[in-house]
């Protein structure tokens, strides 16, 4: 798994759980907060948030790992898709998650971290094999 794939897998759950109205979206909402940041002009540069690294169970991780591989390819065409498409590839992560023994939150929190923190990404890999 590459961390694009943890990326555009994140994204769609994000943007699902926003689509469905859901309190999950923290990665899209975290996302929108840095391009705010990013866009504003600013006389000095804002002061950097680095959340705090959170342990995730051996249990979640496979978890996350199992649930990635049936989502990448849904991710993959959510940028092209209508809202027909939209709203069955969000019904459809959902009912991966929930297979995966997963909620959106984790999930998230899990890609968002496996993304900054290489020993995390190495053991999911491990965890994945």
């Amino acid at each position: 798994m590459s961390r694009h794939s943890w990326l555009a897998a994140a994204a769609a759950v994000a943007f699902t759980a926003a689509c469905a109205g859901s309190d999950t979206g923290d990665v899209a909402e975290s996302a929108s907060a840095r391009t705010a940041n990013t866009m504003a002009p600013s006389a000095a540069p804002a002061p950097m948030h680095t959340p705090q690294a959170t342990t995730f169970t051996d249990a979640q991780l496979r978890s996350f790992a199992a649930a990635t591989q049936e989502i990448n390819p849904i991710a993959g065409t959510l940028s092209t898709a209508t809202p027909e498409e939209r709203a069955s590839a969000t019904e459809q992560i959902r009912a991966i998650l929930a297979r995966n023994d997963i909620d959106a939150a984790t999930y998230n929190a899990i890609a968002t971290q496996a993304r900054s923190d290489p020993a995390l990404a190495e053991r999911i890999r491990s965890l994945a094999n």
